[in-house]
């Protein structure tokens, strides 16, 4: 398929190397010679993983057929289960990229897959295309360019980009404020490669605890916490409108200096925006929302 007049494709990638990060991650080396196909538009770049689809049938394009293609002609019952997964690291020169696995509990097809998955396994992935000549997309990350000030709130599921973006600011020479919150599983999980004096991040450690009581000392950390009054909405209430699916992206202007980014499962997501947009009045504008996924169903 011509990268240059489509935004994705599909090809086969190979499991080069596997290592456990902790409890309840196992990263995942995949190469291939289309690698430096890929577009990396954002530190929060995804890609989907290809898996069977509900019958148990397992993915495969026939030969000299293009991936994409014959993934669009088949029916939706007979297509594979999607699910997405952040570039954690990506290294096309090597024709490699990294992607890391929270080991849920439970049925969840990527986590089993990760979990049995070894050297020389092969998947499918769906991607975006570099060089393409549509819009650049599969990332959310886009910060104002003066920006001073950032807030980020992740859950396990959301971890790997957000340690992805940490990892992109640390190469800034000018670096900004951060305050990050992460929720993980077990203490094993706070995972961190890059530090500086204006990055503040706090750990939320699940262990025994249950959602509500985790969720509500998220609140009362943020609730507490000092924001630019730049970032405040200055003039009329924001409302919240509800959608079943909570994905709402900033739409900062050049010259604002505070931008927040905010991922995980949907109950923390949702309470996260009724404490910063009605609570604190951060103006809208300025944060993302992404709920990955809702607690009782497959993520998608």
């Amino acid at each position: 398929m011509n990268c240059a007049i489509s935004v994705l494709q599909i090809f086969k990638v190979r499991v080069s190397a596997k290592q456990c990060l902790s409890k309840s991650f196992v990263r995942l080396t995949f190469s291939s010679e289309r690698v430096k196909e890929m577009a990396l538009y954002g530190p929060d770049q995804w890609i989907k993983l290809l898996f069977d689809n509900l019958t148990g049938e397992r993915f495969a394009v026939p030969e000299k057929i293009d991936g994409y293609r014959y993934f669009q002609s088949l029916s939706k019952a007979n297509r594979p289960r999607l699910r997405s997964y952040t570039l954690r690291e990506f290294r096309p020169l090597q024709d490699e990229f990294d992607v890391d696995f929270v080991l849920h509990s439970g049925s969840n097809c990527a986590s089993l897959w990760a979990l049995e998955a070894a050297v020389g396994d092969q998947i499918y992935i769906r991607c975006h295309c570099a060089g393409s000549n549509r819009a650049r997309a599969g990332f959310v990350w886009s910060p104002p360019k003066q920006v001073k000030q950032l807030l980020l709130v992740a859950d396990e599921t959301a971890l790997p980009a957000a340690l992805s973006i940490i990892d992109s600011l640390s190469k800034q020479s000018e670096k900004p404020l951060i305050n990050a919150y992460f929720c993980v599983p077990n203490a094993s999980d706070c995972l961190l490669s890059t530090t500086w004096p204006q990055l503040h991040i706090h750990w939320l450690v699940r262990d025994d605890k249950n959602t509500t009581e985790l969720n509500t000392q998220m609140l009362a950390a943020l609730d507490s916490l000092v924001l630019p009054i730049s970032a405040l909405k200055q003039h009329s209430q924001q409302s919240l409108d509800t959608t079943d699916k909570l994905w709402q992206l900033a739409n900062s202007d050049t010259e604002d200096i505070f931008y927040a980014w905010v991922a995980g499962e949907r109950t923390m997501v949702e309470g996260l925006r009724r404490l910063l947009l009605t609570t604190k009045q951060i103006d809208k504008k300025l944060i993302s929302f992404m709920a990955y996924w809702r607690r009782g169903r497959a993520a998608q």
